[in-house]
């Protein structure tokens, strides 16, 4: 329990960028390096997660935690995760709350941005190639599920929650089919 306290501590700390820049973190720790879930398993701890109220980072360590030590191991990682976001969150509204209208300040904004976006997008691919791409070919209901989707999101109005359970059930039908 003591490793997955100091893994999302770390994940807490220095996952910047939102919920999704941390599960590429997630995925390199909890998948890669320490093997407490593996690929598949870590494609549906994000369909769960982005399905269930709460933050994806918590959702997921609770789900990982819960994999790899049982209730206690998910307390452990969901407060591990929190805390040091909490902490650094109260800092930096200090901080900016007093500097926000200095010109160095802004432009330091201005320049995380594009990083924090290259850190969701690898978060992206890296989520994708799990459920895409399995064992190295290609799964061609999960790819058409994924254009779908994002037709759904781009083409309509329509929210998360109802694109997820459409595509779920869809997807749930023809996997019983073929």
């Amino acid at each position: 329990m003591m490793r997955i306290c100091l893994v999302f501590l770390q994940i807490g700390a220095l996952s910047f960028g939102g919920g999704m820049a941390v599960l590429s973190m997630i995925a390199e720790l909890a998948v890669s390096k320490y093997g407490w879930i593996d690929a598949k398993a870590f494609s549906d701890l994000v369909a769960l997660s982005e399905m269930t109220p709460g933050p994806i980072a918590v959702n997921a360590a609770t789900f990982v935690g819960m994999k790899a030590d049982g209730t206690i191991g998910a307390i452990a990682a969901t407060l591990c995760c929190v805390a040091p976001g909490m902490l650094i969150a109260m800092a930096m509204e200090g901080l900016y709350q007093k500097g926000h209208g200095i010109p160095a300040v802004q432009k330091i904004m201005s320049w995380l941005r594009p990083a924090v976006i290259a850190v969701i997008a690898y978060g992206g691919l890296t989520i994708f190639k799990a459920a895409v791409l399995p064992v190295g070919t290609i799964d061609i209901l999960s790819l058409s599920i994924f254009i779908v989707s994002v037709l759904l999101f781009s083409k309509t109005k329509l929210k998360l929650l109802p694109v997820l359970l459409f595509v779920g059930v869809v997807g749930a039908i023809l996997r019983l089919l073929f």
